[in-house]
């Protein structure tokens, strides 16, 4: 008798992973496959990069022309992505020649109606890449249970966040690729502590995600911090300091290996243009002058979906016009007065001149200023970043076990909490720059759905006894 049981138990784990699959494959078709490309404003530099390395082997911030190799010079943003539209442009004639009238013209008009398989081909590898990432991740958190993995992969795929920005040229598709495999490898390092090879993976993988997202090099001192908080008590100092010092050095891989190039090419040891964090920073430090009750009122305003609507109707539109995007608002000041002053300055002059007037001064309102917009960063995929907020409260008093479950949750939501922070305090922490929640947020959501199927299940057992 215990066979057919066997059997039908292998059953349907095929067909969860056959459903699983048809439903990611196909997702993944009508979502990037068959949607066009567009143009977001930070799309230009990106294009110009992978064009200009494509036809010129050469990683430039310069404009791209095709018969006018410019100079090397500092990448503005990860250079990562300059090499992933440069495959795509190499790989696929159609799509440079598509990528170059994007290039000529600014926007994608009607001349620059060509074809951008091959970049859609690498948008929908990586997020493929992700999904699979997060499905081990999932198991590495709750166990081997492919029922709640699935949840899992579903939940992030109801986020909006996870596969919209593959409908742009953008640096999100390469990031949330390597995202996936760093965290990945970051939650297999813990597993196995003792094991080197481990923490060099989990180092690598992180640089590489520096590669893409420069602002992510903030976070390598902050995971030995966290390896010695969370291995402190557990392992022997020996392991402890071959741990650091292994993931610290398959870092230093690749980003120490750009560095020199700039340093030995360039002149300068940083992994971006200078001008690009005094971009970011212009933006960011408007916000610092708002008024205390605009403060407040923010707590409100910044509730996704709903929030703004609120707050305009209890306090006025004109009281809380300033904290959005509209001409007179902070975001505004910031990119259209701040920021071409700061221009006219040189770079470290302008960073100095930033920190002393918006930061040194009054460091009280800085602090609140960055928690406020860290809480709106939170809000990745709008209500969806909401509800997986709100999930993680019983997630974590009820649905995942204490002891080694919640440790390794809660060392998959620290490195994002931590990257909020940063993003809210170096930029204006939209939530594009926090898709490292996902994957924690799925997983409570999905936790939530699977305990109560199993409690509508039950329910429905004791009713048909």
């Amino acid at each position: 008798m215990p066979r057919p049981h066997i059997l039908s138990r292998k059953s349907a784990l095929f067909a969860l992973h056959g459903l699983g699959l048809v439903v990611v494959l196909a997702f993944i078709g009508l979502r990037i496959l068959m949607a066009p490309l567009t143009l977001e404003p930070d799309s230009g530099r990106y294009v110009a990069m992978g064009l200009n390395l494509a036809d010129h082997g050469t990683l430039t911030n310069h404009g791209y022309r095709p018969d006018t190799p410019p100079p090397p010079a500092l990448a503005e943003g990860g250079p990562l992505t300059a090499v992933e539209i440069a495959l795509a442009a190499r790989l696929h004639a159609p799509t440079r020649q598509t990528l170059i009238c994007f290039a000529a013209t600014g926007y994608p008009g009607t001349a620059c109606n060509g074809s951008l398989a091959g970049l859609k081909g690498l948008y929908a590898l990586e997020l493929a890449v992700f999904l699979f990432a997060l499905y081990r991740i999932v198991q590495l958190v709750v166990g081997a249970d492919p029922w709640r993995a699935w949840l899992a992969v579903f939940a992030a795929l109801a986020c909006k966040e996870a596969w919209q920005y593959s409908r742009h040229i953008l640096t999100e598709p390469l990031f949330l690729a390597m995202l996936g495999l760093f965290l990945w490898s970051w939650l297999s390092a813990w597993c196995r502590p003792q094991r080197i090879a481990g923490w060099l993976l989990a180092g690598l993988m992180l640089g590489l995600t520096v590669m893409v997202k420069p602002s992510w090099m903030a976070l390598a001192p902050i995971a030995l911090v966290l390896i010695a908080v969370f291995a402190w008590q557990r392992q022997t100092r020996r392991t402890l300091l071959l741990a650091g010092i292994a993931f610290t050095v398959a870092f230093a891989v690749p980003t120490g290996g750009f560095l020199l190039r700039n340093a030995i090419q360039l002149g300068q040891w940083t992994m971006s243009d200078s001008h690009y964090l005094i971009g970011s920073l212009s933006h960011r430090l408007a916000f610092n002058m708002m008024t205390w009750r605009e403060w407040l009122i923010g707590w409100i305003y910044y509730l996704p979906g709903f929030g703004d609507d609120i707050a305009g109707k209890l306090f006025g539109v004109e009281t809380v016009a300033r904290l959005g995007w509209d001409p007179g608002g902070y975001y505004v000041q910031g990119r259209d007065i701040l920021h071409p002053q700061m221009k006219l300055l040189p770079a470290a002059e302008a960073q100095r001149h930033l920190l002393h007037t918006y930061l040194l001064n009054d460091p009280l309102k800085d602090i609140a200023v960055t928690a406020l917009l860290a809480m709106r960063g939170l809000f990745v995929g709008g209500k969806w970043g909401l509800f997986g907020l709100l999930a993680v409260v019983p997630l974590l008093l009820w649905l995942l076990p204490r002891g080694e479950q919640q440790r390794m949750w809660w060392l998959l939501l620290l490195p994002a909490l931590a990257m909020v922070g940063i993003n809210a305090q170096l930029s204006v922490s939209i939530v594009r720059y926090n898709l490292a929640l996902i994957p924690a947020f799925a997983i409570a959501l999905s936790a939530v759905v699977y305990a109560l199927g199993v409690f509508a299940a039950k329910a429905i057992r004791r009713d048909r006894i």
